[in-house]
């Protein structure tokens, strides 16, 4: 989840050494987009660039036909061969379906329809939650894969059994995770899953449990987890829970 990548080791020039360029496009047009492809590398925030909609006489609409045309077709296994990925780097779950993002959207920056830099591997899902915006996480630039700063506060109703989950954002945790969990969604998915997990312990393990046999559970889940970025918010959760026993003992024996 939130997980950088390295950069790509193509660049535009490979780019348009590969493809048929169609007739709009010249030595000016292609002297642009190169020059745009080093401000865009040295930016410390490629957010703060500001959107062009024609260079020379390349504009939106045949910019968007070359990348259809072009990277879709010829390059796009190329560039997806770069990162040998089995995970989506916003959401962490595997690809059903892979989709190439442009960070900056086509539709607004003409000068990054096809530059690699701006051509990020995305799952269907969070592609779609990030849609035609100049916002979101950027792998190339960003990770934020340790979830540093987040932390649980679980709350236990034995009445209705109900679990009342927040995420505790601490002091220490950088505003763009915080804006990034809330944009795609995942600080609700982390919710849902967390309950789910909370309730399949207290059906597994049943009202006669012993305490320290909920703390070897607890401390076997934790372990059975595949140790990677994509399971970091499942190791936050099971040191919440490992330190906080006493109330999950209650919510499973009660």
């Amino acid at each position: 989840m939130f997980d950088g990548l390295d950069k790509p080791n193509l660049v535009l020039h490979d780019i348009l050494k590969d493809i048929t360029l169609p007739s709009c496009f010249n030595k000016y047009e292609k002297d642009r987009l190169l020059f745009f492809e080093k401000r865009y590398i040295k930016a410390k925030n490629c957010y703060d660039i500001k959107p062009c909609n024609q260079i020379g006489k390349l504009n939106i609409i045949e910019s968007k036909k070359m990348y259809k045309n072009k990277i879709k077709g010829q390059l796009r296994e190329k560039i997806l061969k770069q990162y040998n990925e089995s995970n989506c780097p916003v959401c962490g779950r595997e690809y059903f379906k892979i989709n190439i993002d442009h960070v900056l959207p086509q539709s607004k920056y003409v000068q990054y329809s096809i530059t690699p830099i701006n051509l990020v591997p995305m799952c269907s899902d969070c592609n779609k939650i990030k849609g035609d915006v100049n916002y979101g996480f950027h792998p190339f630039f960003e990770d934020y894969s340790r979830l540093e700063g987040l932390s649980f506060d679980i709350r236990y109703n034995t009445v209705d059994e109900d679990i009342k989950i927040n995420l505790v954002y601490e002091s220490d945790i950088s505003e763009k995770l915080k804006k990034c969990l809330n944009f795609y969604g995942m600080d609700i998915k982390i919710k849902i899953e967390s309950k789910k997990k909370i309730k399949k312990i207290k059906k597994n393990l049943g009202s006669g449990i012993k305490k320290k046999d909920l703390i070897a559970c607890l401390e076997s889940l934790k372990s059975n987890l595949k140790f990677d970025n994509n399971n970091r918010h499942n190791m936050i959760l099971f040191d919440y829970l490992l330190n906080n026993s006493d109330d999950l003992y209650d919510y499973i024996v009660n």
